[in-house]
């Protein structure tokens, strides 16, 4: 599971352009679903590439999603019935993933920093409150809660 120092670690990471890709995924806990998690993350990196900018995001795509299906495909068994944080960046070494234990809506974000706010979530003692989500097509609030008792 990701750690306070996971996510510090994270955010020192910034990239010159849009390059790191933040990847968020619910693996599926039915082994035959997990066939689809390929389509489906190249369905998110096509929306991430649609909000950054020029053709080095097009680049980057392609880089850092072949990174990021290389390292879903290595843990998803073991990361059944979670949520996978995967990070990458050539340009400055990044390659991190981590099963997360919320579950967290799907997404995935080009940009310099890494995304690391749904990682917040899931660190102990995150207060439970609602977030407010607000893109150029949609918008919602999204109830937000701190780790699950075990």
């Amino acid at each position: 599971m990701i750690s306070e120092a996971d996510v510090q670690k994270l955010r020192a990471v910034h990239a010159r352009g849009p390059s790191v890709l933040s990847l968020y995924v619910w693996v599926p806990v039915d082994v035959s679903a997990l066939r689809g998690l390929p389509a489906s993350a190249d369905e998110l990196f096509t929306l991430a590439e649609e909000g950054a900018d020029g053709r080095g995001a097009v680049r980057a795509r392609s880089r850092e999603g072949r990174a990021a299906r290389e390292m879903l495909a290595a843990h998803a068994r073991e990361w059944m019935g979670h949520t996978a944080a995967i990070f990458t960046c050539a340009e400055v070494g990044l390659a991190e993933a981590f099963p997360l234990p919320c579950l967290l809506p799907d997404r995935a974000v080009l940009a310099a920093p890494p995304h690391v706010r749904p990682p917040l979530v899931a660190l102990p003692g995150w207060p439970a409150s609602p977030v407010a989500g607000v893109g150029r097509q949609h918008a919602g609030v999204f109830p937000i809660g701190g780790p699950r008792d075990a």
